[in-house]
Parts: structure tokens; sequence; C-alpha cells
């Protein structure tokens, strides 16, 4: 399949010469017309020297606009329809300017290669998808788990948000340095050590938060219409992927915290169940509460441990053709477990095609926020300069057909912190204790229900 960037033009515009009717010639026109026809002949013959004379004169014109830099005004021609057809140069803008600024500016114009990076850049930015992004030749290509500032950093995921030049916290982990210093998921990162994000590409920005362990960053960050500092620590610091523990009075329902949808994540999954049944647990809540990122593969793994072999998603491409996502593992839990799903505003990308699957073969209970919506997926194509450009190029959508990219999903029980008689500032922060977390509730709540129902219908 041949890419192409969206927003470009489809080709030259046509425009459409319309003719009249053919008028009825009666017998008694005969005569006329054979003194009408030679007239006819020479009259065309002097309308299109006149007209070759006058395409030649402009001609001149054009190459005399060109030497004084005027705009070029498109040639017409005659294509083989008969209809007036223009050849439009869609870069001839580009094109005049780049030609000013070699002549006229007063410093230095950058390398071509810079300047078709730069054009590139400009591109990207104007469709407004911060999943289609260029990496320079020396650069790299975001993967799933690069916003994890794991190893060295501050100890969150971050997303880097080339339309508002911010960085995006998604998520920040108890006992970790960017929780302990008060950030939370929703928050934007505007500056480093006093250095404005926007000043920096994604690159160095991200490079400015993971330095080696032992240097204290200051953070600029905002949250909705206010703004906050923080003095961060860099050090040494482990993203977990999956936690796991029983909850319930009766020590009868597990629940599942999955931090990531990527294969550390998908076997984390597999052996915490495992662990889970092999406890007695009774019913399960798997939380994907700001779980971002992942790939499709690790997508199909997981859900394939809670849905079995089914269809997991539905891609639709460019080019209109059509995959199919499809589980082949069995599920690790009994058919017609109770099961419930949290998701909130942060859980994007891989976590959604896993909770789209569980709502819609009805193996489970979708259960918070609307979902964030990054239902799209991209290729990669390298150019000839040996950058690599990451292009959206198909959808996501659930088993069903519903779209998830642009409006998330609903989840069966809607709810908030707010919802629960909790601070709505709180919306999106996991608590550090499971016994207060309003969502936790709710789902324990509809388990224990669904234990009893099932007890009662024996």
């Amino acid at each position: 399949m041949t890419p192409a960037l969206p927003g470009l033009g489809n080709g030259p515009e046509t425009d459409t010469v319309r003719e009249g009717p053919d008028l009825p010639v009666g017998r008694s026109k005969l005569n006329a017309s054979r003194v009408v026809v030679p007239l006819l002949t020479i009259f065309l013959f002097v309308s299109v020297t006149a007209g070759a004379m006058a395409g030649y004169a402009a001609g001149l014109g054009v190459e005399d606009d060109r030497r004084h830099r005027a705009s070029l005004v498109p040639l017409a021609e005659l294509n083989r329809t008969g209809r007036t057809a223009r050849s439009i140069d869609r870069f001839a803008v580009l094109r005049e300017a780049l030609d000013f600024l070699e002549e006229e500016y007063i410093g230095e114009v950058p390398t071509e290669d810079v300047l078709n990076q730069a054009a590139i850049d400009g591109v990207l930015a104007a469709l407004g998808d911060r999943y289609s992004v260029l990496a320079r030749p020396d650069g790299v290509l975001p993967g799933p788990g690069e916003f994890d500032l794991g190893d060295v950093g501050i100890g969150a995921r971050l997303e880097w948000l080339p339309d508002r030049k911010r960085l995006l916290v998604t998520q920040t982990f108890d006992g970790l340095p960017a929780a302990d210093a008060g950030l939370r998921a929703g928050d934007l990162v505007v500056s480093v050590d006093g250095e404005p994000v926007s000043w920096m590409d994604r690159e160095a920005a991200f490079a400015s938060l993971a330095a080696p362990a032992g240097p204290e960053v200051r953070i600029g960050y905002r949250r909705d219409e206010e703004a906050f500092d923080a003095t961060i620590t860099l050090r040494a610091v482990e993203i977990p992927t999956v936690d796991h523990e029983v909850l319930g009075d009766a020590s009868n329902i597990g629940y599942v915290r999955m931090h990531s949808v990527g294969e550390l994540g998908a076997a984390g999954l597999a052996a915490a169940l495992t662990d889970l049944m092999d406890f007695g647990v009774e019913a399960m809540i798997l939380d994907l509460r700001g779980t971002a990122g992942g790939s499709t593969e690790a997508a199909v793994r997981v859900a394939s441990l809670l849905t079995g072999p089914r269809l997991v998603a539905i891609g639709e491409h460019t080019d209109g053709a059509r995959t199919e996502l499809k589980a082949e593992g069995a599920a690790s839990l009994p058919p017609g477990m109770p099961l419930a799903v949290l998701v909130d505003r942060f859980s994007a990308g891989a976590s959604e095609l896993v909770a789209g699957a569980v709502q819609d073969h009805g193996v489970g209970l979708l259960i918070g926020e609307t979902t964030y919506g990054n239902g799209s997926g991209q290729t990669d194509f390298v150019l000839a300069d040996g950058s690599r450009l990451r292009v959206s190029d198909h959808l996501w959508h659930t088993p069903n057909g519903r779209k998830i990219h642009g409006q998330g999903l609903t989840p069966d029980v809607p709810m908030t912190n707010e919802d629960a008689d909790g601070d709505p500032g709180d919306t999106g922060v996991l608590p550090g204790d499971t016994e207060t977390d309003p969502y936790l509730q709710m789902a324990e709540l509809y388990l224990v229900h669904s234990l009893d129902a099932a007890t009662a219908g024996r």
C-alpha cells in the first residue's frame, strides 16, 4: 500500500466547460449552411491563431513574473474530454517562500534535509494526530513502553502532546518520586528547570526527566487553570506491571491491577489470575484505570485470558482493507465467573481493545468513566534520508463494530469519584488504600450481588 498524507489534496482541479444543445437544421437552411461553413472555418482559424499569439505573449508575461517573483497563475490546458483543466503546483507557494528566504533572509537558511524535516513536522502538527510522528535518521520512534519513565527518572507515565507542546501525566505510582511530589494523572508538565517544554522536541523533553540518578529537577505543571511547581530528585525506579490481591469480606474476590498492556503485562496477568484462582476466589476485578500504550499483540493475549478464543477487534484501513484480531488461547476464568473491569478517562489504546472485547462479548461489566478514545493504529515508513515516519493508517473497532477513536468506550456503570461522595478533583487518581476507593466499592457491590444471585438460583 502506498501511503498518502491526508490533507494534501487529491490532484488538479477541473473546470467543466458546458456545451449548448445541438439546434435542429431544416432543409430550407441547407444552402445557407454551405455558405456559413467556410466562413465559420475562416473565423475559427483566425481565432486559434490569435489565441496562440496571446498564449505566447502570456508565456512571456509568466516568465517575466517569475523573474520578479510574482505569484504564478495556473495555466489552462485542454484534456482528452475537451474540458478545460488547470495544472496546479500544490507546493508553488512553499517553493516561492523558500526562494524568498534564500535570497532575502539576513541569516543562514537551514540545509535542505533540515527544511524537509521541518516541513514534515509542520504537516504532522496540522493533522492534529499525536500518534503520527517523524523520527530523524538518528532518532527513535516511541515504542509502547517509552513513556514509562522507569529505570532512572520520576516514576510516572507521560505522553507527548505535539499539538500543545506539553507532556501529559497519564499515571503516577504510590511511593515513586512523581506521586510523592504531588503530581497526578491529568497534569500537564509545562517546564523543566525553568525551560519551557514548548521549546523542546519530544526526545529532549523526555531526556530532561530521565537523567542520571541524583540531580534534582524543578518541574512546572498545570492542573486545570492552576499552576504548580515541584522539585523531584531523580532516582532509580521500577514501574510495576501487574499487582494483585484478594478483596471482600469473605476473601472471595480477586483484584488485579494492570499498569501496562504489554508483553510483561500479559504474562503478569496470566500469573496473577492463576494465583488468585488457586486461592479459590469466586469473582474477579480487573483494574485498567490509567493504563495506556501497549501493543495489539499483547491486547489479544490479555483479552484471550478473559474471553477465550473470540474476536477482539476489527481494523479498518485507509485503503478499505479490513483486519480482524482474534484471540486463540483458552480463558483463565471459568465460564460465568462474575467479572468487573474498571476504566477511566486515561484508559487508552490496548486497554480499550481489551475492555471493548469484554463488554461486547458480555463476559464482564465496565465500571467507571468513558475511556480516552485512542483507537488508531500506525504503520512505520522509512524515508529516503533514513528518517522514519509513523502514520495513523487504520482505526480499531470493537467486535460489534463500535468506534473507539475520538469517543472512547461508555461504561455499563458510569461513575466518577464525585458520584461516590469523593473529591471530584481526585478523578483518575488511584487511592493507596483499596478500602476507600469508590470504584472498587462499586465493583465489589456488583460482584457480591452477582454471587448472591447465583447462589439463590442454585
